[in-house]
């Protein structure tokens, strides 16, 4: 069984909570990581040649630790 997460996706869930609890957290350190969330969000939404490779780039990081945690629990 194999399963996929659209990165954009959870980037939008996370925009989403972030700003929901964003009364709460507040903070200057917390405003600096929503606009990098949301700066990357947008790079990935918008279909240019620097999103492709952003996603290829996640997706080949993730499949390298991916791969690298089944060799380690497989005996």
């Amino acid at each position: 069984m194999s399963m996929s997460i659209n990165v954009a996706f959870l980037l939008a869930v996370v925009i989403v909570l972030r700003v929901r609890g964003h009364a709460l957290t507040g903070g200057r350190s917390g405003d600096l990581l929503m606009a990098a969330v949301v700066l990357l969000f947008v790079v990935l939404v918008v279909p240019t040649d620097l999103g492709q490779w952003v996603v290829d780039f996640v997706s080949a990081v993730v499949s390298g630790l991916t791969g690298a945690v089944v060799d380690l629990l497989t005996p």
